[in-house]
């Protein structure tokens, strides 16, 4: 009689832990796909954000962060990266502008509230696409010259005049620091490292209200 007890005890004990592991089991893949649901949703809140503030015409936005609850409980994110594809500056339309964030601080008093933004940057890299533009046709037929004066005022020159300057940084999302201009094959690149961020960008994350 008692090995038969014993042997109830010993089956009842592997069905225990064997329930306790598939509840374990249960929890972290809830706790995964929490995770990655949270993150979703705050990839979109920013890329609408982005798209509303700078009138972009497409915006994406990837959270390099994992696991990103607990990032946003210590209001600390690696990295964040935003292309924004249409992104019109005066007269000119910006085929692209990525901006590569890096240590990206999370204000936590926002976070009380049910919000989320962007206290600070320590890092960013900027990199702005012009192609298939009629800044470049009209380069291209007029053999212009383009360049970068004060880091972030793009000028054209047609014979030694000034024909037209377009202040980049009328932009929220490009923020003023000294870029460099490299011609591509079918337009023109410029690039440029910030630290820390200026208000300007943060603000384009992260505007007064919403």
């Amino acid at each position: 009689m008692g090995s038969v007890w014993q042997s109830r005890r010993v089956f009842l004990a592997r069905w225990i832990v064997r329930l306790a592991l598939v509840a374990l089991v249960l929890l972290v893949v809830a706790a995964i796909a929490g995770d990655f649901w949270a993150r979703s949703e705050a990839q979109k809140l920013l890329a609408d954000r982005v798209r509303t503030s700078t009138h972009s015409q497409r915006v994406s936005v990837h959270i390099s962060s994992f696991p990103f609850l607990y990032d946003l409980a210590v209001s600390r994110v690696p990295e964040v990266k935003v292309v924004a594809d249409g992104v019109p500056v005066g007269v000119l339309q910006l085929s692209q502008v990525t901006v590569d964030a890096r240590q990206v601080q999370i204000d936590h008093h926002s976070l009380l509230s049910g919000k989320l933004r962007v206290a600070s940057i320590s890092k960013a890299t900027v990199t702005i696409l012009i192609q298939a533009t009629e800044l470049v046709s009209l380069a291209k037929a007029l053999n212009a010259g383009i360049s970068v004066v004060s880091g972030h005022r793009l000028v054209v020159t047609v014979s030694g005049h000034q024909v037209l300057s377009i202040d980049l940084t009328s932009n929220p999302l490009v923020p003023d620091c000294a870029f460099a201009l490299q011609g591509t094959q079918d337009g023109y690149s410029l690039t440029c490292t910030v630290a820390p961020v200026p208000p300007s960008l943060l603000t384009a994350l992260s505007p007064t209200r919403g």
